[in-house]
């Protein structure tokens, strides 16, 4: 008898915490790439400043490997400065594995840094 309970219980608690992890997955990873997407633009901004754009987007690659992400796409202008944005895949279960919810767990932040004396 309380066996039967007892397994109900620990069932119901794994497909909660198996539908939180589903649905806050790619939340987490867009939290945590949008800081490593504005520290990706200063450390890129100080490389340009040094060393020239060929630097700053080599900077900028090793830095969102390092933090694995990727730079998918990197832009210096004089009004925005430098902007650089990732992308890092979501952990997932299932749906990111499912071609109809893969694209929501495909996640990707924008970082700028905008002044010299940013960093």
């Amino acid at each position: 008898m309380i066996s039967g309970w007892l397994l109900k219980l620990v069932v119901g608690f794994a497909l909660a915490a198996a539908v939180i992890y589903e649905g806050g997955s790619p939340q987490i990873v867009r939290v945590q790439l949008d800081g490593v997407a504005s520290d990706t633009a200063r450390i890129a901004r100080k490389a340009l400043e040094t060393s020239g754009q060929p630097a700053a987007e080599k900077a900028a690659d090793d830095y969102a490997a390092e933090k694995s992400a990727s730079v998918t796409s990197f832009e210096v202008t004089p009004k925005r400065g430098v902007v650089v944005t990732l992308r890092r895949t979501a952990p997932s279960l299932v749906l990111g594995k499912w071609d109809k919810t893969k694209s929501y767990y495909d996640v990707s932040a924008e970082g700028r840094s905008e002044k010299s004396g940013e960093l």
